[in-house]
């Protein structure tokens, strides 16, 4: 691995070209905390289309082609035998880029594995981290455990990227509460409506200090919403405050722009709450449509896919393999548009659930078949309009060519290929072409993209196949229609209750609105009295800012415009960081996406010097972060201050190690992941302050994280006087972690504990999926929004664990136990597997007490609850153990001085009791002293 220097690192820092733009950047953005990454990045402005953008894109498909032509268009050169490089759709100009295996992630933070090597082209796909993918919501609301106790390594692999799950904030935080709603048309006709609620102090808020907030949603037309929450102490305290008073001054905070003279007060109804919960969640998506089409020998082109009657005997073990067959009369769950009364889409189809998401399957060869008909449009307009297409290729088919497809919706192909197998042993290989307007998505293709047929490469393919159509989703095109859809709801809704609040109003409130809508088109002076008489505050000039809340109490995200070091690409980037009480994020401020996450819980410390702050978390990873020197340093002390609030981190400390020689040790033991495990006693290193639990995060401006355990032995070992950046222990004496489990097989030097990578994966529910797997009785999916999601067990079992559709995979599962870092799971392993992975145990004695609760019916919760317990009496043990150690070995040296000290004075009372003897002598015999010359 090559060393990284810091130093080198931070003098390349340069002036980044990219940048947010001026009109789009929040006004105070460290007085509003964001509920969630959607609200955050559209305060930022990040990824947001312009009005010409959105009407580009939904525009009439005849300009759409001759738009797209203007546009330099190339081809990824990337092909196997399952797919070739193509440049385009011929009639669609749409670029596709393909995905056939070892595609790189990137990571913005230094980790363990980094190559931070340029081999990679310009046009390579680069997938983000999965934590990165799966984050969403920025803030607890419902008392839900976000995760994040482990550390990244632990986390799931099969990742459903998030959709907006923030859009629940209204159902959470207003829906049968008190509030109020105003709406209205600003002056270009965009629709606004906007909540405000006030929220005591008791509700959520955990610490000494005591205020309540303000939450907010604004809907502004094409915009997306902002969700947020403002203290209380940010207003400024006036007598007889009305409501439109205090939301002028909420909206001086977070968006200014709005005139407020443009809004109408709505009446609160239960009608009303329903319809802006409606329009608030239109964005999630429980149910997918996906196209499925048949590929045999010599194929490759879509007639000849279309018009295949039947299909082969490994495509239909592949889809009883993908899903469920289901006849379609009288289907009373999710159809994907297929008709279930007169059987015109044929009798059956394949319907798959995965977690709480519905999946029907499009299969052309299920899909009415017409010999008279050669296009098939009976089947195209199924398959056609789905914007991820599942493509089987039988043996001995050809490359697929994505040009031949011709479709406008059709966006993401992912090609199955089943290989040259005997007996059983049944293998795919996979690619995916997607367009280059659609964000990565995962899972990541491994470097060989072989899977063998087995539950762990299902989970692996529906979860790419709905993060395929939400990526979709997320492009541009399908981003303006989003926006267009919000647009004219919000509108509807507003003509609704405006037209219905004319018709009740009576003469003399019709005059008074006539004569306010007068007043708006007149001069500022004259717009400023209409501002007050309608009870609203003027901006005041000059305003001084308050001081920001950065305590944990604050719970939403306080964001701050940065740069950030890109470790994978070696080249610093523009980004937006978010720091919630539970999670750090950093945006893409070109399309709001998030490049990094982690867990506030899975920092460890930071070291701030000048405008610079290095940011490390779980094993030692590093974040290399730069403010701007507009920012000064309260930027960085303010990131610092909201840092020592919400994490168990602690500021880096520097320490120098002097020994005279090189042969004299330095008197303490570490482990290679630089936690110091034991100090002697009056050693140089005791001397200089290190202790038992400290954390060595840099040696001579290393980081840790990128020296091999050689290389640190060498900078220990070369030299009298060593520099070391020293994160200090917690105040019990533990050093700091950000993986919760001590013995973590992730964690550098725990590599050879036996386990094999999938157990690595099992942990408690996130918050996302914890929304996704809740059931609900009498809904089909569990849905998520009706549940309380308060002190709900969740347990995640092994994916071989579950059950199989088909008659392909109907052996039982063996249940074992896996204890690993004495957190413990339950998870199932197939016959056959069981020799096959490398599972270490506890023993017996070790595993009695989690059998009893097991019989007892314990939740897993609590069984997690006291096996971590029982890992803090243990290191308090070993704790205990060493301190009774040292206090032995001073008491030895207590024993030692004292016995050499008794000897001493004993030796000396003899030597004078010898010289009175003498002195008693010489008086006696009466000799005279001899004096010396």
């Amino acid at each position: 691995m090559p060393q990284i220097n810091l130093k080198g690192v931070i003098a390349s820092a340069e002036k980044p070209t990219e940048d947010v733009k001026s009109e789009w950047k929040p006004p105070y953005p460290l007085l509003s905390a964001h509920h969630d990454c959607v609200s955050l990045a559209s305060a930022w402005g990040l990824g947001r289309q312009t009005k010409a953008e959105l009407d580009f894109y939904i525009s009439a498909d005849a300009e759409i082609k001759q738009l797209r032509a203007t546009r330099k268009r190339t081809a990824d050169g990337k092909s196997n035998k399952m797919v070739v490089s193509c440049p385009g759709f011929s009639c669609f100009f749409v670029c596709l880029r393909n995905e056939l295996g070892g595609e790189p992630r990137r990571h913005l933070g230094l980790i363990e594995c980094e190559s931070c090597e340029d081999t990679y082209g310009a046009g390579q796909t680069w997938h983000r981290e999965n934590l990165a993918a799966e984050v969403s919501v920025l803030e607890d609301v419902s008392n839900v455990y976000l995760g994040g106790r482990l550390c990244a390594a632990r986390q799931t692999k099969n990742v459903i990227e998030p959709q907006p799950l923030g859009a629940h904030y209204y159902r959470h935080c207003f829906l049968g509460r008190p509030h109020s709603n105003y709406m209205g048309v600003d002056e270009n006709g965009d629709p606004m409506v906007i909540s405000m609620i006030r929220e005591n102090a008791s509700r959520n808020l955990l610490g000494t200090e005591n205020f309540a907030l303000y939450r907010l949603i604004i809907r502004l037309g094409y915009r997306e919403p902002l969700r947020l929450s403002i203290p209380e102490p940010f207003i400024s305290e006036t007598a007889d405050r009305s409501n439109r008073a205090l939301l002028k001054e909420l909206l001086d905070l977070t968006w200014p722009n709005i005139n407020l003279n443009h809004l109408h007060t709505v009446p609160l109804t239960k009608s009303f709450e329903e319809t802006l919960v409606n329009i608030d969640e239109q964005p999630i998506h429980r149910q997918h449509k996906i196209g499925v089409l048949y590929c045999g020998p010599e194929q490759c082109t879509e007639l000849e896919m279309y018009n295949n009657e039947t299909g082969s005997k490994d495509f239909d073990e592949f889809l009883d393999f993908l899903g469920q067959r289901v006849s379609l009369k009288g289907f009373p769950n999710y159809t994907g548009g297929l008709d279930t009364e007169k059987m015109t889409c044929g009798t059956h189809s394949v319907y798959a659930v995965y977690q709480s998401d519905e999946i029907m399957f499009h299969v052309s060869t299920l899909l009415p078949y017409s010999a008279n008909n050669p296009q098939q449009l009976s089947r195209k307009r199924h398959v056609g309009n789905d914007m991820v297409t599942v493509v089987f290729q039988d043996k001995g088919a050809l490359p697929l060519t994505p040009s031949s497809v011709l479709s406008q919706f059709q966006r993401v192909f992912i090609i199955i290929r089943v290989n040259e197998n005997s007996g059983d042993d049944v293998t795919y290989s996979m690619a995916v072409s997607r367009d280059e307007d659609l964000p990565s998505f995962g899972p990541v293709l491994p470097s060989c993209a072989v899977f063998q047929r087995s539950q762990e490469f299902r989970d692996f393919l529906l979860a790419k196949i709905i993060n395929a159509e939400e990526a979709a989703a997320r492009s541009p095109k399908f981003k303006a229609y989003a926006a267009r859809n919000r647009r004219e709801s919000l509108r509807n809704l507003i003509q609704h209750y405006l037209t219905h609040r004319e018709k009740s109003a009576g003469l003399a409130s019709k005059f008074l609105i006539c004569f306010f809508k007068l007043f708006t088109h007149l001069s500022i002076k004259g717009l400023a009295i209409s501002g007050r008489f309608l009870g609203g505050s003027l901006r005041r000039r000059g305003r001084e800012n308050p001081n920001p809340i950065l305590s944990c109490n604050l719970r939403g995200a306080l964001s701050w415009l940065v740069s950030v070091y890109d470790f994978s690409q070696r080249r610093w980037i523009r980004s937006v960081l978010g720091i919630s009480a539970e999670t750090i994020v950093l945006f893409d401020i070109n399309n709001g996406l998030v490049l990094f996450s982690t867990s506030t819980h899975s920092t460890i410390g930071w070291s701030a010097a000048e405008r610079y702050i290095k940011l490390y978390y779980d094993h030692g990873q590093m974040l290399l972060i730069m403010f701007d020197k507009a920012y000064g340093n309260d930027g960085l002390s303010t990131v610092i201050q909201r840092l020592e609030t919400t994490t168990k981190g602690a500021p880096a400390e520097e320490m120098l190690l002097r020994r005279f020689r090189n042969s004299e040790p330095l008197g303490f033991n570490y482990h290679d992941e630089g936690v110091i495990t034991d100090v002697e006693l009056y050693r140089c290193a005791w001397n200089a302050g290190l202790r038992q639990g400290a954390r060595i995060v840099e040696i001579e401006g290393h980081p840790i994280i990128s020296l091999t355990s050689e290389e640190i032995k060498v900078y220990l070992s070369k030299s009298n006087m060593i520099h070391l950046l020293i994160v200090p222990a917690a105040e019990d004496g533990s050093p700091r972690r950000g993986c919760e489990d001590p013995n973590c097989p992730a964690a550098k030097g725990n590599q050879d504990r036996g386990l094999i990578f999938e157990a690595l994966t099992k942990q408690i529910l996130s918050y996302e999926e914890a929304r996704r797997t809740s059931y609900f009785p009498g809904h089909p999916t569990g849905d998520p929004l009706l549940m309380s999601f308060v002190n709900r067990p969740y347990e995640r079992m092994a994916a071989s664990a579950l059950p199989l559709p088909g008659k392909l995979y109907r052996s039982r599962s063996e249940e074992t136990v896996e204890a690993f870092g004495g957190i413990l799971y339950r998870t199932g392993t197939p016959k056959g597997e069981l020799s096959q992975k490398k599972i270490t145990t506890q023993g017996p004695k070790e595993m009695s007490w989690f059998e009893e609760l097991l019989e007892k019916d314990v939740s897993f919760e609590v069984i997690s609850q006291i096996s971590r317990d029982k890992i803090r009496l243990e290191n308090s043990s070993i704790q205990l153990k060493q301190m009774l150690e040292e206090n032995r070995r001073l008491m030895e040296c207590v024993t030692t001085l004292t016995a050499e000290i008794n000897r001493e004075k004993t030796e000396k009372d003899r030597a004078l009791a010898m010289l009175n003897v003498s002195q008693q002598k010489e008086e006696e015999s009466g000799e005279p002293k001899c004096e010396e010359e």
